[in-house]
């Protein structure tokens, strides 16, 4: 047996991230990176759903500096602020706070601000956190693939909006996502194993995006939901046995291939819809291998 981090910062370690900042008409691109690492940081978060006015901007509204061991970053309308601080060493925690109680901006819509780590992408990543797929072995080769994280979640509120947006829309979410793409027919499958859900919603086998012959999402729930405490939960899965049930039974969506199939990208972190505030913290982020 061998074990592999696909992660280039294992543990999560590096103390600085990029910001992925959605444009109208195109594909992501990163902002400028706050902080020593410059270019080379590995973390980028990706704050989707947030006006292109209201993007953060890592040069403003930062406290501390690469001597403090902490920095923060928010967006003009306070609906997204990152802080960081350093624990146990060189071991960071990200805190990251998601609150789209601002109707004039949001209405009933859909924000995430996820802590992303991701594959070499040609012109738009050249050092990100996670190691290129034509180094990875494939889905078909893994014994295991293991998702590992600590998450913290401190504070849930959902308001209300007016107009009301449609009974349980409200509501605020965290999970971790992995992205598996197929190298030879660019089909991607997005896996969400669901943590926490204001509604206590439960889902299994869930589907939730679907583009025909192109895309597929689905999400399953944990067991048991992490509370809001101020104790942090630990989460150690193996999801390969669900990625390849979801390739092999859905083969009029994806190719049933597994020898094909990579791991793109990963990503912990909130989701709100309509009007919520959720406060969570994450560390010791890792995708473990083993063939």
């Amino acid at each position: 047996m061998f074990l592999l981090s696909l992660l280039t910062d294992p543990g999560f370690r590096a103390n600085k991230i990029r910001i992925i900042r959605p444009i109208e008409a195109g594909p992501y691109t990163l902002s400028t990176p706050y902080g020593e690492l410059g270019d080379r940081a590995p973390w980028a978060l990706l704050t989707d759903g947030i006006t292109v006015g209201n993007q953060i901007r890592p040069h403003h509204n930062t406290l501390g500096n690469a001597h403090d061991g902490y920095w923060r970053v928010r967006n003009n309308i306070n609906s997204v602020e990152v802080l960081m601080h350093r624990e146990e060493g060189e071991k960071s925690r990200i805190q990251i706070t998601c609150d789209t109680r601002n109707n004039a901006v949001y209405g009933c819509g859909e924000v995430d601000a996820l802590l992303c780590a991701i594959t070499p992408i040609a012109g738009l990543i050249d050092d990100p956190g996670m190691i290129a797929m034509d180094t990875q072995p494939s889905l078909a080769d893994m014994a295991s693939l293991t998702i590992t994280w600590r998450e913290m979640i401190t504070q849930v509120k959902v308001g209300r909006k007016r107009p009301a947006c449609p009974p349980g829309y409200n509501c605020a979410l965290t999970f971790a996502s992995i992205y598996v793409k197929d190298v030879e027919t660019n089909q991607t499958l997005q896996y969400e194993y669901v943590t926490s859900d204001s509604r206590n919603m439960r889902f299994s086998n869930s589907e939730f995006a679907y583009v025909p012959h192109q895309f597929l999402g689905i999400a399953d729930s944990a067991e048991a939901y992490t509370p809001v405490s101020r104790i942090p939960v630990t989460r150690f899965i193996d999801i390969l046995p669900r990625l390849r049930e979801i390739i092999t039974s859905n083969e009029k969506i994806l190719s049933p291939r597994l020898d094909t199939k990579k791991i793109l990208m990963a990503s912990w972190g909130p989701f709100n819809n309509g009007s919520a505030r959720v406060v969570v913290s994450l560390d010791s982020m890792d995708i473990l291998v083993e063939t």
